[in-house]
């Protein structure tokens, strides 16, 4: 018997090289397909060997198609790509195309305007806060000319809702929905996993992080030694200017100068009652040197720990009294989520995405004010029960937003509605999902 053919509508995803925040969205995403959805999948662009091997254990098995994005954009190399992607297109033939990410939707939005395919674009970030003049100048006149040829958008925060929207003018926000990354919570939920992808038992309430951990040698994990009685305070970022870090340690200077003087950290109730806070910060990038100057010059070098690139961040949280991203630029806040979601407090800026990520259940400090980022850790520090509110409402309403199943399904369902509408009479006038 000849086999039946597949009916379900192809959506050939096209990512970027992808790290940190995006690349762990991708995964919970493909995770939480299930096989027999309405839809089947493939994935093309630089795959990394964490991504491609997680792929393999999803609905998408091998649909993976490499191809060199690279992550800056090259105008002798754009035609290249574009012709690269039409072949592919038309070789696959899918019926809907979903860029990830702005690197990725530049050569996809156009290479699909040439096959006829309608395209679906994610933003995790905007990319004027991290590219130099010239091309952020460029990055916005290219968003200017593709919207012409993106069905849909999917920013995953509001604030880069709001200025696509200034880009592109408000006629976007009829083909425009919120919808956040997806986020694992079993690595970071105490409850643990029902067995199936994106779900978790209901989250269990604890007592407070506590302000002071028991002694570790860290040996066994490579990190340093954890003095008994010292809170830990986690940064878990890369090391650019945007992440706001130079701000994190002109903080900590200031509480050290304080505790010196006062005995005492000014807005707070904590007192030098044991061994001083240890901060550390998880990731790399091209901002360390700078951090190693200055946490020399401050002569934190006792205090404040580089770790590099870690693959343990939830066994980091579990340790962690407190967690602090003081961000000048962010697109979400993928690790300010993961934290919430391992029942850690958050001390965050109102950069992009982060106030909607801890919608209440958090403390926001004005980014690039050292003064004031070291009074909210200080507050929290000394008020147990304070961090115990946020531990518990950060964990309870974050398991519920952030589910890739519920992803999943809202994704689906403009896929469902951008098809409709282009094989409707009238495209543009469905009524939006």
């Amino acid at each position: 018997m000849a086999p039946v053919p597949e009916k379900r509508p192809l959506v050939l995803h096209l990512v970027r090289p992808a790290a940190g925040g995006m690349s762990q969205a991708l995964r919970a995403f493909y995770a939480a397909l299930g096989g027999d959805g309405p839809y089947r999948y493939a994935v093309a662009g630089d795959l990394s060997p964490e991504l491609a091997q997680a792929l393999e254990a999803t609905p998408v098995g091998t649909a993976r198609y490499p191809l060199a994005l690279g992550d800056r954009v090259r105008p002798l190399a754009e035609p290249g790509l574009v012709w690269q992607l039409v072949r592919l297109l038309r070789g696959l033939r899918p019926q809907l195309l979903h860029v990830q990410g702005f690197r990725a939707s530049i050569p996809g939005r156009m290479a699909a305007a040439l096959c006829g395919i309608p395209v679906v674009y994610s933003l995790h970030n905007w990319p004027p806060d991290y590219l130099p003049p010239g091309q952020a100048r460029l990055s916005l006149w290219l968003e200017r000319f593709l919207a012409r040829w993106t069905a849909f958008y999917l920013p995953v925060s509001q604030a880069l809702a709001q200025r696509l929207e200034s880009v592109t003018g408000p006629d976007v926000r009829r083909r425009l929905r919120v919808v956040p990354p997806a986020l694992d919570p079993t690595p970071f939920l105490a409850g643990g996993s029902d067995g199936a992808a994106g779900t978790t038992a209901p989250p269990q309430a604890g007592p407070a992080r506590p302000a002071a951990a028991t002694e570790d040698s860290g040996t066994a994990s490579g990190l340093p030694a954890l003095p008994a009685g010292a809170p830990l305070v986690l940064t878990v970022a890369r090391l650019v200017p945007s992440k706001g870090l130079e701000t994190l340690v002109q903080a900590v200077a200031i509480l050290k100068r304080q505790m010196q003087t006062e005995g005492r950290a000014e807005g707070g109730r904590w007192t030098v009652s044991g061994p001083p806070p240890q901060f550390w910060i998880a990731g790399e990038g091209p901002q360390r040197p700078r951090l190693e100057e200055l946490i020399y010059r401050e002569g934190l070098q006792d205090q404040v720990r580089l770790l590099g690139q870690r693959h343990d961040v939830p066994q980091l949280l579990a340790r962690a009294t407190l967690f602090v991203l003081p961000s000048e630029s962010e697109g979400w806040g993928m690790t300010a989520a993961e934290a919430m979601l391992a029942g850690v407090p958050v001390i965050a800026t109102p950069a992009g995405g982060l106030p909607e990520v801890l919608d209440g259940c958090g403390v926001l400090v004005p980014p690039r004010q050292p003064a004031a980022l070291a009074a909210a850790i200080a507050g929290l520090l000394g008020d147990e029960q304070r961090r115990k509110e946020l531990s518990e409402k950060g964990r309870n309403a974050s398991s519920a937003r952030f589910s890739p199943r519920r992803v999943v399904q809202e994704t689906e369902r403009i896929y469902e509605y951008v098809l409709a509408d282009r094989a409707s009479s009238s495209p543009g006038r469905q009524e939006k999902p």
